[in-house]
């Protein structure tokens, strides 16, 4: 069974589906087997990653009973790399959906799921929910995009108490695998202010040293409903999660997720 790490943020618009997805496939191109599962109902990573063109069902299929588990996976063709759609078809499929995280059936899910695999990322719904905080039972660890952007001093230390109770009172061997900075605009003197401000504020170890650059190829790939890897254009958008991979891993080896 693989290690399985939510890809979570406190708010919306932080860049959280494309770390999931650009994450995975630099992860893929180490060697590494990967299973992407879109937990948001709003069903962002396979709109991203073109899933919605091959099939509309997943989660809620396979919650239903309507499905098997070797039904719901989809080889995405890149490296060795697979997904699972939400499956969210009908508005009340939404409803049904928040009802099976928040009783715990998503996370027993994705457990089975994640048998043959390294990484399980999951793209999840932005925000504070009863049914992320139960998700967060099943979970190995939390990956946590973070924007420079003032509101981010002001929401995160919430987000940070919201993963510490989950430890607490549901899965004591959860960890914070890392706060990555996105969206990141070098040139941008309030931007810069906004990032020395939150790594001053928190425990340096906590931080990814990979910065993820506000750059237009990251649109321009998700126009096309495909990693930026894939557009051959930009090496830079690609060395940044190469390097957050081969970080992520080094991590891993020696132990360093933050924990508490």
């Amino acid at each position: 069974m693989g290690k399985i790490i939510a890809i979570a943020s406190q708010k919306g618009g932080v860049g959280k589906t494309t770390t999931c997805l650009n994450l995975a496939v630099s992860l893929a191109g180490l060697g590494k087997n990967i299973l992407l599962v879109d937990c948001d109902p709003q069903g962002a990573l396979a709109a991203a990653s073109n899933l919605k063109r091959i099939t509309d069902t997943g989660l809620v299929q396979l919650l239903k009973g309507e499905l098997e588990e070797g039904d719901i996976v989809v080889p995405a063709g890149w490296r060795s790399l697979a997904l699972v759609g939400c499956g969210v078809q009908e508005t009340d499929d939404v409803f049904f959906l928040e009802r099976e995280t928040a009783n715990g059936n998503l996370g027993k899910a994705i457990r089975a799921l994640s048998v043959g695999y390294d990484y399980i990322l999951l793209d999840t719904q932005a925000g504070l929910s009863r049914g992320l905080f139960q998700l967060f039972s099943d979970v190995d660890s939390v990956l946590l995009p973070c924007t420079c952007k003032a509101t981010t001093v002001k929401t995160l230390p919430l987000f940070l108490k919201f993963i510490q109770q989950a430890r607490q009172s549901k899965n004591l061997t959860l960890q914070l695998e890392g706060v990555v900075i996105t969206l990141y605009n070098e040139f941008d003197p309030c931007a810069v202010e906004v990032s020395e401000t939150i790594q001053e504020a928190f425990p340096q170890e906590i931080f990814f040293r990979t910065f993820i650059p506000l750059l237009l190829s990251f649109e321009q790939a998700s126009m096309r409903a495909i990693p930026v890897a894939l557009l051959k254009r930009d090496t830079f958008a690609v060395l940044a999660y190469d390097r957050l991979a081969f970080e992520l891993t080094e991590r891993q080896k020696r132990g360093e997720v933050s924990g508490e």
